[in-house]
């Protein structure tokens, strides 16, 4: 059973009944002292909540005393303490690092040694497989651990438990792959970038919908102005009819009271005047329905899909209006 290690002026390492000591040498410099009581406070902190089976506030306590002040004694208990709340890759990366730093004939070694031969068949791999055509530049995070695309493919030791990996890349998203480990188990994960980043996207589909880059956002205010313009020739095009009607009404008054130049009433002759004001203003009915339906035809080419990229080119559009007092007519001519 692993015991926590306990430090005074020394601390003292503990395994499988063996006390072993080690001397410190502490900074001549009072920053340098600070630091060194600040570290004893935090390990004398960690050893207690050890003791009190608390290890996740004990590994905390000996990897902030570790980063003040990094001594052998600290990482060794810091690797105990990891290894007994599951974190075993981590265990056994911390054992092995005291390990590598020890002499054989130091007393802590075997204690190190055997520590992580005991770890190394409960921690888990995850091997990452890139799939064909990715990146150069391609990377995948995993907490702090960024392995590059020279790295992918060999096995990586991982902690038990769920993970996310985030893969990024130049010009992609960001995706995100979860994971989940057993202790010993070795796990494949394929990994492929997200999708393209909005910019790349614009430019492997140019003029798509007729939009320019980022036509997704632009697609919204052009539907709208194929609406309100489609509203405006509707309700021109409402007027125009109605004041052409009105024209064709008094016309036709004005050519009952008014049979010739020289014999006109004067009901004809107002009769005439009104309808002559009655055209006017159904020209420019009919002039701004024809304006509007072109405007909302325009809008409305923009945001259909393209099948080819060069398809918006050969969009076309042609209006033609005629108009007198007795017929009005307005003509669509296009390719789409």
């Amino acid at each position: 059973m692993q015991q926590v290690l306990s430090s005074k002026s020394r601390r003292i390492a503990c395994a499988l009944g063996v006390a072993v000591c080690a001397s410190f040498a502490r900074a001549p410099s009072a920053q340098a002292q600070d630091n060194a009581a600040v570290a004893e406070v935090l390990f004398e902190q960690g050893r207690k909540a050890f003791e009190a089976k608390d290890y996740a506030a004990a590994c905390g306590k000996f990897a902030e005393s570790l980063r003040i002040e990094p001594t052998l004694g600290t990482k060794l208990n810091l690797a105990a303490c990891e290894s007994q709340r599951g974190r075993v890759a981590t265990a056994w990366g911390l054992f092995r690092s005291v390990e590598q730093q020890l002499q054989p004939g130091d007393a802590r070694y075997p204690y190190a040694s055997n520590s992580a031969k005991e770890l190394l068949p409960r921690v888990p791999y995850v091997v990452l497989k890139l799939k064909p055509g990715a990146p150069a530049d391609i990377q995948v995070r995993l907490g702090e651990i960024t392995v590059r695309a020279a790295t992918i493919g060999e096995k990586l030791p991982i902690d038990p438990g769920k993970h996310e990996l985030i893969v990024s890349a130049s010009g992609y998203q960001d995706r995100a792959i979860p994971i989940e480990l057993a202790v010993g188990q070795t796990l494949e994960v394929p990994v492929e970038v997200g999708p393209p980043a909005p910019t790349q996207a614009a430019a492997v589909q140019p003029g798509a919908g007729g939009a320019k880059a980022g036509g997704g956002k632009a697609a919204a205010p052009d539907r709208t102005m194929v609406w309100v313009l489609g509203g405006v020739a509707v309700t021109a095009t409402v007027a125009a009819s109605v004041f052409g009607a009105l024209t064709l009404k008094e016309k036709s008054t004005g050519d009952t009271e008014c049979p010739g130049r020289h014999q006109c009433t004067q009901a004809g002759a107002d009769a005439l005047d009104r309808a002559r004001s009655f055209r006017l203003a159904s020209n420019i009915g009919w002039g701004v329905a024809a304006l509007g339906l072109g405007g909302a035809t325009y809008f409305w080419l923009k945001t259909r899909p393209a099948s080819t990229p060069d398809h918006t080119a050969q969009r076309s559009l042609g209006l033609g209006v005629r108009l007198d007092p007795a017929d009005a007519s307005l003509q669509v001519r296009g390719s789409f």
